[in-house]
């Protein structure tokens, strides 16, 4: 009797991650790939991205092997920018296609971004399942793009599967590493009298946040003794805002980019950060509170992915048109008067799921796969 290739732990199953640009679209799939690798160890994984991506850096320190491909966004650009992307496509799929077919890729799994729209293409031209995630609540346009050639699409809001054919979405939540449900399994460490502020920017960094922080400084000074400070800033403004904790007189720890976040989370009371939908979920999973300050600009998505939070009173929201270091200072200020209100939504907040997002979406890429597999070999 031959061994079904889904219970059989042996099985070398082979799969294609695909998604790029910042940090929001490559850790869902190495929490993915990284589930793969612990289900089925003989498992190979092989992520597509572009040149300039975080995914040429992330993706190797997490063990994992990454082809390129040329490639620019399109969306928010302008004319030249759009027309260069477009003349850039058939070449980015004529090269995805060597690759996958090279790595004889069972499926592929794109987790949005401008360069998934090329891999999940040539996928489909190579009549090889793909899987799509969609993790903010309004639907991204490569994934608007992508909904009538892909086999399943994935989202992470139950609103944002009314964007795409309703046969194909399954609800799963965004996959984050595992580190994050550990961290909401335990309360915040025991304050004392001091409180930990995590500050992050998104894994570029933000100005505006940087800016805003610097400026809340003044409004703090009472509390400077009171707090210890973890900054994400991005590499460009670094050294400004390094300096401006030291002039001020704050305990900071500055980093142009932190590889262990969820070591900063884990020590942290408070997290003030951008709304990108990893983000999100890893706040959601490690039950910490939040100031959200959402990136303005495209289609606004961050600012629906915040309302989500808000609505369940897990968060505060400032606009980016209502950031000021008056107005961060003022939210701080708040939380640090006020942190019973805080501390009771996060204790009650006890939402449980028999499988974790990355379970659910390594199922549905092993699923679409042994359709794949009996189709190519019918006899395993």
């Amino acid at each position: 009797m031959k061994k079904d290739p889904i219970t059989d732990s042996d099985f070398p199953w082979k799969i294609v991650c695909t998604g790029g640009g910042t940090g929001g679209h490559v850790y869902p799939g190495i929490a993915v790939a990284k589930e793969l690798k612990h289900l089925y160890p003989r498992s190979s994984i092989l992520f597509i991205g572009t040149e300039k991506g975080l995914e040429t850096k992330i993706v190797p320190h997490e063990g994992f092997t990454v082809k390129t491909v040329r490639m620019h966004g399109f969306k928010n650009k302008g004319i030249v920018s759009r027309l260069r992307s477009l003349w850039l496509l058939p070449g980015a799929v004529w090269r995805a296609k060597s690759y996958l077919k090279a790595f004889q890729a069972q499926v592929v799994f794109g987790t949005g971004g401008y360069v998934s729209v090329p891999v999940l293409y040539a996928a489909y031209l190579l009549h090889l399942p793909t899987l799509t995630l969609e993790p903010n609540r309004q639907a991204g346009l490569a994934n608007r793009l992508l909904a009538k050639s892909v086999d399943r699409i994935a989202v992470c809001f139950q609103e944002s599967a009314l964007d795409f054919p309703e046969k194909k979405v399954v609800v799963t939540g965004n996959p984050i590493r595992k580190e994050f449900y550990l961290i909401g399994k335990t309360p915040p460490p025991d304050r004392g009298n001091t409180w930990n502020l995590l500050v992050l920017g998104g894994s570029l960094g933000s100005q505006s946040i940087n800016a805003a922080m610097i400026d809340a400084l003044g409004e703090l000074k009472a509390l400077r003794d009171q707090v210890v400070i973890s900054h994400q800033s991005g590499e460009a403004d670094y050294q400004i805002v390094k300096r401006a904790y030291e002039e001020q007189g704050f305990h900071a720890d500055v980093c142009a980019y932190i590889s262990d976040v969820p070591k900063v989370y884990a020590k942290s009371h408070l997290v003030i950060c951008r709304a990108g939908a990893s983000t999100v979920a890893e706040l959601q999973a490690s039950r910490r509170p939040a100031i959200l300050i959402p990136y303005p600009h495209g289609d606004r998505h961050q600012e629906r992915n915040a309302q989500a939070l808000v609505d369940k009173g897990l968060s505060k929201m400032i606009l980016q048109e209502h950031l000021s270091g008056q107005s961060l200072a003022e939210a701080i200020q708040d939380y640090i008067k006020q942190p019973e209100e805080f501390a009771q939504v996060w204790s009650n907040h006890n939402e449980t799921h028999s499988l974790t997002a990355s379970e659910k979406l390594v199922d549905l890429c092993l699923e679409l796969a042994v359709k794949h597999i009996h189709r190519v070999a019918p006899d395993m």
